[in-house]
């Protein structure tokens, strides 16, 4: 008879810590849905950042390359007008006096020279701008294989290290062959 409660007692006690396991288990798998939930909604804000980051960089080349013409227009059309009337000018002061003529034609020169190489600096530095836009834009570009290729993969977050499951069949890698492939995400 004691026997016969022993074994009810055991049998009861292996029930409890069954449940117990099965309740943990529950939780477990609760907060791996969870964990799994906040990655793909960052996932999701980081293709949409990188998007934005695309379309905004878009947008600066194409408002430099605007205001550049602008700009040019603006500066060249009257310095244009001005240079055509000082010619008209200097043409009937030259019938008058050779000499004015000539002071004229130096200082329109100078002027010319002047603006030419204001054009210059302005264009330079627009094109140092595109340059860094385009450089920000290649960054990225560089980033997104990386970040499909991990979102592909059966990874996740382990604290401050990524935890990969591995792909028994995988390809090795590296000079020893230490890295495997990431099985693909089911």
């Amino acid at each position: 008879m004691s026997d016969d409660h022993s074994v009810r007692d055991a049998l009861s006690s292996l029930h409890s810590s069954l449940k117990l396991q099965a309740a943990l288990i529950a939780k477990i798998e609760q907060r791996e849905a969870h964990i799994q939930a906040s990655f793909d909604q960052q996932m999701a804000s980081l293709h949409k950042g990188v998007g934005l980051a695309d379309q905004r960089i878009s947008e600066i080349v194409r408002s430099a390359t605007i205001r550049i013409g602008e700009e040019a227009n603006n500066v060249l059309a009257p310095l244009a007008s001005q240079y055509s009337r000082d010619v008209s000018t200097m043409s009937i002061q030259l019938r008058r006096a050779h000499r004015i003529a000539w002071s004229w034609t130096c200082a329109a020169g100078s002027l010319s020279l002047l603006l030419a190489f204001a054009g210059w600096a302005s264009v330079s530095h627009y094109r140092r701008e595109i340059a860094t836009a385009r450089g920000e834009l290649n960054r990225y570009d560089a980033a997104i294989p990386v970040l499909q290729a991990y979102y592909a993969s059966d990874a996740t977050l382990c604290g401050d290290r990524i935890c990969v499951h591995i792909d028994p069949k995988g390809l090795r890698q590296g000079e020893r062959g230490e890295y495997r492939q990431a099985k693909p995400r089911p």
